[in-house]
């Protein structure tokens, strides 16, 4: 990535350093002086993949990737006997899903419920939006069938400390992502999730999904530069208001033309020098 990216800088010093002939008639000089234009417009794209992919390719040699990814409990089925009646009761929602998870050594069922009907038409376009509703998990107590109040931020919390290895006094704040925007990109997949931000090592953020208990990302301020490079430089996310469509066709159609660009020039320079 760097040697390309060498290479494109070196190539606008030379375009700007010097003039192209012209030479009335003559089909090959002209055909030459039409790439050398086009290729200043190719190489501005050139230089936003190069110096993404190089950033972030160092960006991976920085950060290993050993973190946990996914959280990891076990249960003891002889403690465990599910009343669905008195769930069903607790909850008094219909409910889709009912899982076990563990919140500081206690067992809760965590229960979802089923969606309500929307109230407005809803955008067909779910790769434009990326918005998901915010998590609507309950969190009953396995032995008492009580409610935990704020189960959501409680288990969000403790699964960021799991993670991080933190005291839960060092959180500094907490929030709802239900949208791939900013620092959080469609690169990270995981909807909704819950953004939980400690002051040290660079104001860390460690964002969970609180539906599977899984990391979904690690960021940090030193990390901006390689999110938002590798997003807007290479992703083209500079285009999000067009829609994926326009986005997908931008990085394919600026990809080829550094394709057609470098083959084009071979072309012309095996004309020049081994026309012979």
């Amino acid at each position: 990535m760097l040697l390309a990216l060498a290479t494109t800088i070196m190539g606008l010093y030379i375009f700007f350093k010097t003039k192209s002939k012209h030479v009335v008639g003559n089909t090959l000089t002209k055909a030459r002086r039409n790439h050398r234009y086009t290729s200043v417009a190719v190489s501005i794209f050139t230089v936003m993949f190069t110096l993404s992919g190089a950033i972030h390719a160092f960006e991976k040699v920085r950060v290993p990737t050993n973190n946990p990814k996914l959280m990891t409990a076990s249960f003891s089925t002889d403690s465990l006997v599910l009343n669905w009646q008195q769930l069903a009761q607790t909850v008094a929602k219909p409910i889709s899903n009912v899982q076990l998870v563990k919140i500081e050594g206690v067992n809760y069922w965590q229960v979802f419920t089923a969606s309500e009907k929307p109230t407005k038409p809803q955008r067909k376009d779910a790769m434009k939006d990326k918005v998901v509703p915010p998590p609507n998990a309950v969190y009953v107590h396995a032995s008492t069938y009580q409610i935990l109040p704020q189960g959501e931020l409680v288990y969000a919390k403790y699964l960021a400390r799991y993670y991080s290895m933190q005291p839960l006094d060092k959180i500094t704040a907490i929030d709802t992502i239900t949208k791939f925007a900013g620092e959080y990109g469609f690169i990270n997949k995981r909807l909704p999730v819950f953004k939980v931000q400690y002051a040290h090592n660079n104001a860390e953020r460690y964002y969970v999904e609180t539906s599977t208990g899984a990391l979904a990302a690690i960021i940090n301020d030193i990390d901006l530069v390689d999110g938002y490079s590798f997003s807007i430089l290479h992703k083209h996310h500079f285009l999000d208001a067009g829609g994926k469509a326009l986005r997908d066709f931008s990085t394919m159609f600026w990809a080829a033309a550094q394709i057609a660009m470098v083959a084009i020039g071979l072309w012309y320079w095996q004309k020049k020098y081994f026309r012979k």
